[in-house]
């Protein structure tokens, strides 16, 4: 009995331990799964972070570029607005006095002459009282399209303001005859003019014409404000000289 009794006793022992062998076994597993699950949980929680993070990086990096080109456009237009003129398009004078400043260091430099040419139409008062000021800004603009067509691309041409404009001309070693270039400019400028459906010109009830007074460097001056101003004292002797003329050909 005794024996039997043992050997019953270990055969329950033995059912007990597997039962919780099994128990614990279970356990385990269920364990494993539920922490495969959470990391599986917590692995897609990520990627669904990451894909969230990378969307919200494009999302500002493309806010970012966007503004870093307005602001480009921006410092465009303020620099046009700083060194050209917004009627024309033309050099304004801050942008004409730094590139004539340029021009007499590269003159001294290389022992060439500059010719400055301070342009003052003739009659444009005359036109914008009868016309309009937006006759007038049209013939400006007019007056700009051929100067540009004229005159070589390495020529600087500037408005100063009103109907005052400037050219700067590298001449060289001065077989390029300013006085040339000058008579080119009068003849382009006197041409007839249409504008919205009014002729200006010379010989067309409101006459356009153009005064011009030229300072060579060295020969004038070596300064720009020698040269800005033997050119403007020389354009009203050639304003008063063609005023002379008009008047005795009327007579």
């Amino acid at each position: 009995g005794i024996v039997f009794g043992s050997a019953l006793e270990m055969i329950l022992l033995s059912f007990a331990l597997a039962q919780r062998i099994n128990y614990l076994s279970q356990e385990s597993h269920n364990s494993r799964q539920e922490t495969f699950k959470t990391k599986n949980s917590l692995i897609a929680v990520l990627k669904n972070s990451e894909r969230e993070l990378l969307h919200r990086v494009k999302k500002r990096t493309e806010a970012l570029e966007t503004a870093n080109q307005k602001l480009l456009v921006q410092e465009d237009e303020l620099k046009k607005l700083a060194h050209y003129d917004p009627l024309t398009g033309l050099a304004n004078r801050t942008l004409v006095t730094e590139q004539l400043s340029l021009l007499l260091t590269r003159c001294k430099r290389e022992k060439i002459k500059l010719a400055v040419l301070f342009l003052d139409l003739d009659g444009f008062k005359a036109i914008n009282d009868k016309y309009g000021h937006q006759i007038g800004d049209n013939l400006l603009i007019s007056v700009s399209n051929r100067l540009r067509k004229i005159l070589r691309d390495s020529d600087i041409i500037g408005r100063l303001g009103g109907d005052e404009f400037i050219v700067l001309i590298e001449t060289g070693d001065g077989t390029l005859k300013p006085e040339q270039v000058a008579e080119k400019i009068k003849k382009s400028i006197s041409r007839r003019i249409s504008i919205d459906g009014y002729s200006v010109g010379v010989g067309v009830g409101v006459g356009v014409g153009v005064s011009i007074g030229i300072a060579i460097y060295p020969t004038d001056g070596e300064s720009i404000d020698t040269l800005m101003s033997v050119s403007d004292t020389n354009m009203y002797s050639d304003k008063n000289d063609r005023k002379k003329a008009l008047l005795a050909k009327s007579q």
